[in-house]
């Protein structure tokens, strides 16, 4: 403060409008870096946040009874979460009216776009091969996904594998998404385990 006070008092009136201007541009400044540094603080605490809710969500999915206890909303929110700590990218739920088929959206490992359909059955309630044609045509068609994947409480069909088979699709029923959640939980266990009918 003293140099600009000098540099006034010896150029003059000439120079004042630039030191009034440097003055604020260094303040507007060092708000910014504050401000940035606030927002970076936030976005970790906010990421931090959603690790523990994604591992609250993953112990509830360890036993199937506390996942069929769950609304289709909450099992949609339980397999993102999954995808998310297996390494997919831009996990987002977009389940509900209109979703055509797809409720969650994602970038696998590869760098590929994955969708996946969920379905919270009562475990007497199979998913059949109707509900897997719908899945393929809308993923293939509409959402030109490379990679895809139906999550369901229950299990499916034997037509329902078949019809899986023959399009590559990744079929996660009830046990398998408890055993995901156990193997996330202690990765210390075996990962190598097959989560997907072929």
């Amino acid at each position: 403060m003293i140099a600009v006070v000098v540099i006034i008092a010896t150029h003059g009136v000439v120079l004042a409008p630039i030191v009034v201007v440097a003055l604020v541009y260094g303040a507007a400044r060092n708000r910014s870096v504050f401000h940035s540094t606030t927002s970076v603080g936030r976005l970790v605490h906010e990421r931090a946040l959603a690790k523990r809710e994604r591992l609250v969500r993953l112990q509830r999915a360890t036993q199937i009874a506390p996942m069929l206890a769950m609304t289709p909303r909450e099992f949609e929110l339980l397999v993102a979460s999954i995808l998310h700590e297996l390494c997919y990218s831009n996990v987002s739920v977009t389940g509900g009216p209109g979703d055509l088929a797809v409720d969650i959206s994602a970038v696998n490992p590869d760098g590929d776009k994955a969708v996946v359909q969920c379905k919270r059955y009562a475990p007497e309630h199979r998913v059949g091969s109707r509900d897997v044609q719908s899945f393929i045509g809308m993923a293939f068609q509409h959402h030109n996904a490379k990679e895809l994947i139906f999550a369901t409480t229950s299990t499916f069909t034997e037509p329902a594998q078949n019809l899986a088979r023959r399009h590559q699709i990744k079929l996660w029923d009830g046990g398998q998404l408890t055993k995901l959640a156990a193997q996330i939980l202690s990765p210390e266990s075996d990962t190598e385990s097959d989560t997907a009918v072929e």
